[in-house]
């Protein structure tokens, strides 16, 4: 049996799938199976899997009846995955040659650690390093928000920890199905890592899977929600509800004064708050907090000075 399985989804990917599969198969480790889940592609992914397919015995090439999604095609990877660790791999990224060994030698030697990230290269329409912290206390806290925790495209997993725990992608969840994953993962025990080395370069383009940003944002801010529970139980949901919306840093919502300074009275409470149980960094955490809370507070400072300058100039 393989000691790593490579799951990669295949959508309508023959413009980068070839360049993606061969910095997989360059990869300075060898014991590995790629296992390319196509979900009825309609371009020509499918000759390009079946023709590497009979390139490499180390892949194996299967066809989704239907159109599932990644997230279904992932969880299909998993079930057939035979590796003790499994990989993830998007259809247009180019993986360094020292991405496999790096990160099966890190799991080898850290038992404790279900998941290991690592470091990415953005190119294509955005160019420029993107990192994620190092150690695990850290990366709990930056599920609060829901950025710069562990990059799915570089994510490999202990298979008997999912197996374990019988953890899966929600289908329901799409494009964040993957932060869901790993919160999921945190609330069933998991410890996290990310490697400091650039594990692959990660190709931002036009053709991407994007969904509706509103349909997004409430998928994001529900698992958001799941993470204020865990970290802060003392909270109940009418509470939780509240002050989730301070916490959507990339995308502000617009909401009422009254709702606001509602919700930042609860601030002082969550920051007040020791540790949860999954050990995450306070220092990052309140951090972040009080990030959005000095955010939303000098809005509104600036919201009533500026009615209160329109109505000096109306009198």
């Amino acid at each position: 049996m393989p000691k790593v399985s490579i799951i990669l989804p295949v959508y309508n990917g023959s413009a980068y799938l070839g360049e993606c599969l061969d910095s997989l198969l360059a990869q300075n480790f060898k014991d590995f199976e790629i296992l390319l889940i196509n979900d009825c592609s309609t371009d020509n992914s499918s000759d390009i899997c079946q023709q590497y397919q009979a390139r490499d015995k180390r892949i194996r090439y299967v066809e989704n009846p239907t159109n599932m999604g990644t997230a279904s095609s992932t969880n299909l990877g998993h079930r057939l995955a035979q590796g003790d660790y499994i990989a993830h791999a998007d259809q247009d990224d180019i993986s360094k040659p020292q991405r496999l060994g790096w990160q099966a030698n890190f799991l080898k030697n850290n038992p404790e650690i279900c998941m290991v990230s690592g470091q990415m290269l953005v190119f294509g329409t955005d160019n420029g390093p993107t990192g994620a912290p190092q150690q695990d206390q850290d990366i709990k806290a930056n599920f609060l928000p829901a950025s710069q925790n562990l990059f799915n495209p570089t994510v490999m997993i202990r298979k008997s920890f999912i197996e374990e725990h019988s953890l899966h992608f929600n289908p329901n969840q799409k494009g964040a199905a993957d932060y869901g994953f790993f919160v999921n993962a945190m609330c069933h025990g998991g410890k996290f890592a990310n490697l400091p080395q650039v594990l692959l370069n990660y190709r931002v383009h036009n053709q991407q899977q994007s969904g509706s940003l509103n349909r997004m944002q409430a998928i994001t801010s529900g698992i958001r929600s799941q993470v204020l529970n865990e970290f802060f139980p003392t909270l109940n949901q009418l509470e939780v509800t509240q002050v989730e919306p301070l916490l959507r840093w990339l995308n502000p919502p617009s909401l009422p004064v009254t709702e606001v300074e509602a919700s930042l009275e609860l601030l002082p409470r969550l920051l007040a708050s020791e540790v949860s149980k999954h050990g995450e960094s306070r220092k990052e955490r309140d951090g972040f907090l009080l990030a959005c809370q000095h955010r939303w507070s000098n809005g509104i400072a600036q919201l009533k000075a500026s009615r209160t300058q329109a109505m000096a100039g109306i009198e």
